[in-house]
């Protein structure tokens, strides 16, 4: 039996010689650290903090106007926003996402228009998941065509930060059996969004600028898939981080050999899914680069070890925090259990282990990835 490893690139790409591209990507994460100081601080409407601090547009090219910054910069930058708050970096994580397929599939009048306005500070949600349904080229929501516009109808789950977003991105599909993405006004008729993250499609009408391709993204080989999962793999490690630091901050004045060496072998993993974070980032953006079937195995597998590291990672370390820091903890008003509960909530979605089981099949078997938005 042969046991194939994770791919992994022998070489990093020579740095940008565009300085412009580096300037932007260097004022994206210094806005981002300025604003987990002040989430870390305290903060009464994080979502307008992130409106007011650009970060909305970074990820919009460069040609219509936004800063077009490289996977490793959103890597970091989700980062550093889910040690602040994890519920905010979801919700940049929905955002990036959406705006991620409309620069994949988007039409050129499209691009134009919905680009503008996330320049101008609208949020976009990603409403793909759906109860019972464990893959996204799966959905069951349906879009039909009346007289020149389309009709929609059917139900989402999880659909994080819709409940304050300006548009929500539905993917849907067709009578045919196309899968589309359709960008719906929040306050549209017949589009509700629950409490518990859910939300309900009644007979929603758009017109047909706001309809996309979709089912392109899981028929040929792209970064859409890989950009995702490399960014919930950041949330992971920004939880980690929040955790750790919460430790650190009691055990620099209170240990012992024994927490000293727990301490330490978290911070020994915390330095390795930082390492599998930006390799894959780096991947990531050489499948952007020249897109491909071979490149886009490994970028896959690549992002699938970080996020699998990375969310055993902020459970560990999540947990880790009552054993580390004891009782001078528990006292804190911030509720040290959140690191915890932060890190279970986000691997709910698409547990570790089976991303795990990707990894297995692959080193075992040599069995490539599947195509299908989670990897």
């Amino acid at each position: 039996m042969t046991v194939s490893p994770v791919p992994r690139r022998r070489r990093r790409p020579a740095p940008s010689t565009d300085t412009a591209s580096r300037a932007d990507d260097a004022q994206a994460l210094d806005a981002a650290r300025q604003l987990a100081l002040r989430l870390q601080g305290g903060v009464p409407d994080a979502l307008a903090q992130f409106r007011a601090s650009g970060l909305g547009g970074v990820a919009v090219p460069k040609a219509y106007g936004g800063g077009g910054v490289g996977s490793g910069t959103l890597a970091q930058l989700i980062r550093l926003l889910a040690a602040g708050d994890p519920a905010l970096a979801r919700i940049a994580h929905s955002h990036y996402a959406a705006l991620e397929v409309l620069r994949a599939t988007g039409s050129e009048p499209q691009k134009q228009a919905f680009f503008r306005r996330a320049l101008d500070g609208e949020r976009f949600a990603a409403a793909l998941a759906e109860t019972g349904v464990d893959e996204v080229c799966r959905i069951e929501t349906r879009i039909h065509c009346v007289d020149g516009h389309y009709r929609i109808d059917g139900r989402k789950c999880d659909a994080g930060g819709a409940a304050q977003a300006d548009w929500v991105a539905l993917s849907v599909r067709s009578g045919d059996g196309n899968l589309l993405l359709a960008f719906v006004p929040r306050g549209s008729a017949g589009l509700r969004v629950e409490a518990d993250g859910g939300v309900a499609i009644d007979e929603v009408e758009v017109g047909p600028l706001a309809v996309i391709p979709y089912r392109v993204v899981f028929d040929t080989p792209g970064r859409v898939g890989p950009l995702a999962q490399l960014l919930h793999a950041a949330i992971d490690l920004g939880i980690a981080d929040a955790a750790l630091a919460d430790s650190a901050a009691v055990l620099r004045h209170d240990h012992d050999a024994q927490r000293l060496a727990r301490f330490g072998w978290l911070g020994a993993c915390q330095a390795a899914a930082g390492a599998l974070l930006d390799d894959a980032a780096l991947q990531v953006d050489a499948l952007t680069a020249v897109p491909g079937q071979t490149i886009h195995d490994a970028a896959a597998l690549a992002v699938t070890a970080a996020r699998v590291l990375c969310a055993d990672l902020a459970s560990q370390a999540g947990a880790a925090v009552f054993e580390l820091a004891g009782r001078r903890l528990l006292a804190d008003a911030a509720r040290p259990d959140r690191h915890w509960r932060d890190a279970r909530r986000h691997d709910a979605g698409r547990p570790a282990r089976q991303q795990a089981r990707v990894i297995g099949d692959h080193c075992l078997n040599g069995t490539p990835p599947p195509r299908h938005g989670a990897y």
